[in-house]
């Protein structure tokens, strides 16, 4: 028995180590879009990009592009940007002048909901009325049958972690060990069974809705990727695990092993936190812990009340005056129970309330504020009931009367009233974690940054410093004093991803050093390279980079060895909870042949290849100065004139006799056709199937950089 609650030890400490490795910054919405909605553009655009609030999950989130007779015109599926795992981006077909509708789909890897919406944009000459009539939609996917399975998980958890606690605390140190116990076995498998179809529920609602649809069956190929290649599948083995844990170590007779079940439900409390709306928070550990008590002063509260119940209804066998003796020394140990739960909701909830819904008017306006509102009508009387209880019953209680036969059964419809009321509260618990919150997550408090080039000293400062709009507020010295005459100061952003065009925002001189402008070109969570130019009269152009994170930069991780552990994790619990079910021995190898094929099933997982991802193109570190140019036009002179000619028109005198000819650098410079880590990649590695040489084992990273920044200046509109 030491040895296998030793084990069970370390089977927990795993677990609560990787819920804690796969925590994560709620719902996706849509920060940006490239075309924008209702736009009409003058040339066809080649792809489309969307940028989202938080991560999605690739295979799971789509986009489609339709022209005015509803037929696709993308070029194939929607691709996620190994950079930046906010961004989805799909490739077009060559477009004729119309009105097209892009309708896109994005499962959040933060919390698993869903959203979707349409906008229109125009190509060529058109009535922007008949575009704008198109519309601008964007909504979130609410499914009845994923609110009944959080539900079902909430109290099935609520149950065991309740009944564990009940159970230690209140009842086994004031009851007498000749008298039958209530049925502890049944509460905890009945939670259990309840939790583990809530999390098979809401698996196959997920993998269903991903799809458009209403469910999928486990065993498709859509929910196996779900489960095993997305971090909200592995949260979901996580429960399932850990649930399988807490039900074996439950059912055992060693007070121990209770409290190493009671842990396990605990952690598997945390991995719903780990995937609700605190963690979308800018700085998610505060909000995710407050998250994380609220679920057990709710579990301990309403599932010790559960227990409470059906002790309440085993003692209805014993003669009166044990009842009531019974009665009133459980009362004020649930008692003592209940104040702390609730004084945790009460701190964790105002906490949450400022987060996720943030004003009075949300409470009755906006869907959260009103689940929120209904949650907490449910709330008060049984704030009110346990008063009563407390106040009322316990003092009466603990007196003989002839009146105690009335007082245990008016306690006991006290106590089944609670018991539905925090039915009612889970199940508006429910509701508000499927709905997006009142009040979006804040961004970053600011970004200060300073550097110098040339004769200049640079500051730059960015507020409030978050995805979306932003005021740049640049201060240019020059020789220890505020440069108030240049002829144009501007900022080019360019964000570490991939076929991303770089954007520009023009600055406005305040005066004394100051240049200023307000703009969204921070339009995604990732590390930027914002690049100064400032351009005077008397002097050479300047320019300056700068580095900047905003939000968080996600990349691609390979989740099949959690998965693969998780798998064996539930492998275990379900055989020990099997084994401590006393079962007969006809309905015994069923559950230990799952056990068995959970067990293989993470073998199988853990050899089964990791996803491959596409590495991003690189960001140039190396600012386009005087400096830099005079390198890069030395080298072009000496490597790159003679195929691609002095202007880089592929005129060289070399580039006559090659087939294909040489590329026409001025056309593959322009702004927006390449970023410069493709003109980077293409001078390191060479061009297949063309005569361009790879020069990486020629010329150091600089000097290709340097390259890259003279060719940009053959271009010529």
């Amino acid at each position: 028995m030491k040895h296998s609650c030793r084990f069970a030890g370390i089977l927990l400490a795993l677990a609560a180590a990787a819920l804690f490795v796969l925590s994560a910054n709620a719902h996706s919405a849509l920060l940006a879009s490239t075309p924008e909605g209702n736009a009409i553009l003058e040339d066809a655009p080649v792809q489309v990009e969307l940028l989202f609030s938080e991560p999605v999950e690739e295979g799971f989130s789509s986009i489609d592009v339709l022209d005015s007779a509803g037929r696709s015109v993308a070029a194939g599926p929607a691709r996620l940007d190994p950079a930046n795992a906010a961004r989805l981006v799909v490739s077009l077909r060559s477009l004729p002048d119309g009105i097209y509708t892009v309708s896109w789909r994005a499962l959040s890897s933060v919390d698993g909901h869903i959203t979707s919406g349409a906008f229109a944009f125009g190509v060529g000459d058109m009535d922007a009325a008949a575009l704008t009539a198109a519309g601008d939609i964007q909504t979130n996917t609410l499914s009845a049958a994923e609110v009944l399975a959080r539900w079902a998980l909430f109290s099935g958890l609520a149950l065991m972690t309740g009944t564990a606690l009940f159970r230690r605390v209140v009842w086994e140190p004031v009851a007498d060990s000749a008298n039958p116990a209530p049925p502890w076995a049944q509460l905890i498998g009945t939670g259990a069974a309840l939790a583990l179809a809530a999390i098979l529920l809401f698996f196959c609602v997920q993998a269903g809705l991903v799809q458009g649809q209403a469910f999928a069956a486990p065993w498709s190929a859509a929910a196996s990727a779900l489960l095993l290649d997305t971090r909200g599948g592995v949260l979901i083995l996580a429960r399932l695990a850990l649930t399988l844990l807490a039900a074996a170590l439950l059912l055992r007779d060693d007070p121990r092993a209770h409290w190493g079940g009671w842990l396990a439900a605990v952690l598997a409390l945390l991995a719903i936190s780990l995937n609700s709306h605190a963690a979308a928070q800018r700085e998610p550990f505060l909000p995710i812990l407050a998250d994380w008590l609220h679920l057990l002063g709710s579990a301990h509260w309403g599932g010790g009340l559960f227990a409470f119940l059906a002790a309440l209804g085993m003692m209805q066998s014993w003669p009166l005056e044990q009842r009531r003796a019974t009665t009133a020394r459980l009362v004020p140990r649930f008692s003592a129970v209940a104040i702390a739960s609730v004084s945790m909701l009460a701190l964790t909830g105002l906490y949450s309330y400022t987060l996720g819904v943030g004003s009075l008017e949300a409470l009755t306006t906006n869907p959260f504020g009103l689940a929120l509102s209904g949650k907490t009508l449910l709330v008060l009387p049984l704030l009110a009931l346990g008063a009563l209880n407390l106040l009322w019953t316990r003092p009466r209680l603990a007196q003989t009367s002839t009146q105690s036969a009335s007082l245990v059964e008016r306690f006991e419809g006290f106590v089944r009233l609670e018991t539905l009321l925090v039915a009612g509260v889970l199940l508006g618990a429910a509701l508000m974690t499927s709905l997006p919150p009142a009040k979006e997550p804040e961004g970053a408090a600011g970004i200060d940054l300073r550097t110098a080039t040339d004769d200049l000293r640079l500051t730059l400062e960015i507020l409030p410093g978050r995805v979306g709009l932003n005021e740049f507020r640049l201060y240019v010295e020059s020789d220890r004093a505020p440069l108030e005459d240049a002829r144009e100061v501007s900022l080019q952003f360019t964000p570490t991803t991939l076929d991303l065009a770089p954007g520009t925002l023009t600055l406005e001189n305040e005066g004394g050093g100051w240049y200023s402008a307000t703009g969204a070109n921070l339009s995604l969570a990732d590390s930027w390279q914002i690049q100064a130019a400032v351009r005077r009269e008397s002097a050479f152009d300047a320019f300056a980079n700068f580095e900047a994170a905003v939000g968080v930069a996600n990349q691609a991780r390979n989740t099949r060895p959690w998965a693969a552990g998780l798998v064996g994790l539930a492998a275990i619990g379900l055989w020990q909870a099997w084994e401590h079910l006393r079962l007969p021995r006809r309905m015994q190898k069923p559950g230990y042949g799952l056990a068995l094929a959970l067990g293989i099933s993470s073998l199988a997982i853990a050899l089964l290849p990791p996803a491959q991802t596409t590495p991003s193109l690189r960001v140039n570190p190396i600012a386009p100065n005087a400096a830099s140019l005079l390198e890069g036009a030395a080298i072009y002179d000496e490597f790159c004139v003679v195929c691609h000619g002095p202007q880089g028109r592929g005129d060289g005198p070399a580039g006559l006799a090659l087939n294909p000819p040489p590329a026409n650098l001025s056309i593959h410079t322009a702004p927006g056709v390449h970023p410069d880590g493709q003109l980077y990649l293409w001078i390191s590695e060479g061009v297949p199937g063309t005569a361009m040489p790879a020069f990486q084992d020629l010329f150091s990273e600089d000097e290709r950089w340097h390259l890259v920044n003279y060719i940009r200046s053959l271009y010529q509109p």
